[in-house]
């Protein structure tokens, strides 16, 4: 079999599998819910990947990165269009509003928590989360190193280490998704807009 058939065989059993996680976890997917809405036989799905394994493992780390890059590519978005600093901090407000909404963000930062946990009883998607991890963390410290070099960010402050600190922050937010007591989401985004005023920014 060529390789661009396999190729377009892989994006679409990756693609499937995404789809069918929309509504149940990696552990209630199994094996044969998915051949019989593939319409294709095992040895099919494994010209493609080690295992079956390995495809559902494929499709979590999709997701994962696909959750975790919104809000690089909206602070991407918001320091590239910003002419300065003064209008990055009035665009502040909007950009917490998008990266802090709870009701949007909840489940997709569940599954994230439940796909980290998944990866450590299992070496080869560990391997590969580290990996997508970094990936994602580097877009966000690359962007605030932009930022830096427009000297709008404190230049004292490291990239990386503030781009894991932002990430937590965020992520964070999903314990208050699980939580029978609720913080008042305009207190919590006016401490994010402090913070980033008043550490992360440089005096205007």
């Amino acid at each position: 079999m060529n390789t661009p058939e396999i190729g377009k065989r892989k994006a679409y059993l990756l693609a499937l599998a995404s789809e069918l996680l929309d509504f149940q976890t990696p552990c209630t997917l199994d094996q044969d819910r998915l051949l019989a809405r593939s319409g294709l036989t095992l040895e099919q799905v494994l010209d493609c990947f080690e295992d079956y394994a390995e495809l559902l493992e494929q499709a979590c780390l999709e997701r994962y990165m696909l959750h975790m890059t919104f809000s690089v590519q909206a602070i991407r978005q918001l320091v590239h269009s910003s002419e300065s600093l003064t209008g990055l901090r009035e665009r502040l407000d909007l950009l917490d509003l998008q990266i802090h909404d709870i009701q949007r963000w909840t489940e997709p930062f569940i599954e994230c928590a439940h796909i980290i946990g998944m990866a450590r009883a299992r070496p080869r998607m560990l391997t590969q989360l580290a990996k997508v991890q970094d990936d994602v963390t580097f877009g966000f410290a690359e962007v605030l190193h932009h930022a830096q070099q427009k000297g709008w960010v404190r230049p004292e402050i490291d990239d990386w280490t503030l781009a894991v600190f932002l990430e937590a922050i965020a992520f964070g937010r999903l314990l208050d998704g699980v939580s029978s007591t609720k913080l008042d989401p305009q207190e919590w985004l006016r401490l994010v807009h402090q913070f980033v005023d008043k550490v992360v920014l440089v005096e205007a």
